[in-house]
């Protein structure tokens, strides 16, 4: 179970679980509709952070009525994309996720959605650290982790309600449950297999 601390909820996974469905990065169009092929992830992240930031307004202050100006969400977390089987340069397929930080003509970056099971966000990718953690002998690099961060975009001028509900509908799910009211927030994930984490280094090549 998870409290919510200081605006954060912290929700984390069990390494090793052999996941049903996978961390997609798909971009949307300008209405908002999915667009492209979706990045799937190697693995999924053990932990994902969702944060919320409220900006106050010019005149607030201390003493006196703190007004908020906006509210912001943004969703964090590492994905690791290995390509120790193939022995191809694993920043093949990063890259892929390095460009959704590229502004297009009118300066703006696309908007994304990422979803995982039945939990989704959207957001612009403002926040890309890759860090290069396995090399071949002949120094090809064959394993990433990806350092990532995901903020709401302002509609109209205007916070997004989905700032304040996690996700869809104030119900996400990611492998587990998890519940949201206005007076608690918990969150449940079935205990994995015991062998699950022998079986995940196995499989990232450790």
């Amino acid at each position: 179970m998870a409290a919510p601390d200081g605006g954060r909820w912290i929700v984390t996974t069990t390494a090793g679980t052999r996941p049903s469905a996978r961390v997609q990065i798909q971009k949307l169009d300008q209405n908002g509709n999915p667009t492209g092929e979706p990045i799937q992830a190697d693995f999924n992240p053990t932990s994902m952070q969702y944060s919320i930031t409220n900006t106050a307004a010019q005149g607030s202050g201390r003493g006196r009525s703190r007004a908020v100006d906006e509210s912001t969400g943004k969703l964090t977390m590492d994905l690791v994309f290995d390509t120790t089987d193939s022995g191809d340069d694993v920043r093949n397929k990063t890259e892929k996720i390095a460009l959704l930080m590229r502004p297009d003509a009118s300066r703006a970056t696309p908007i994304l959605l990422v979803t995982w099971g039945n939990f989704s966000f959207q957001g612009a990718l403002d926040q890309y650290r890759e860090t290069l953690e396995f090399f071949s002998p002949e120094g090809m690099p064959l394993r990433a982790t990806l350092s990532l961060g995901f903020t709401t975009v302002t509609e109209q001028n205007r916070t997004p309600d989905k700032v304040f509900a996690f996700s869809s509908g104030r119900t996400g799910s990611i492998g587990g449950r998890f519940q949201a009211t206005d007076e608690a927030y918990t969150y449940e994930m079935p205990r994995p297999p015991r062998a699950a984490a022998t079986d995940a280094a196995s499989a990232m090549g450790d």
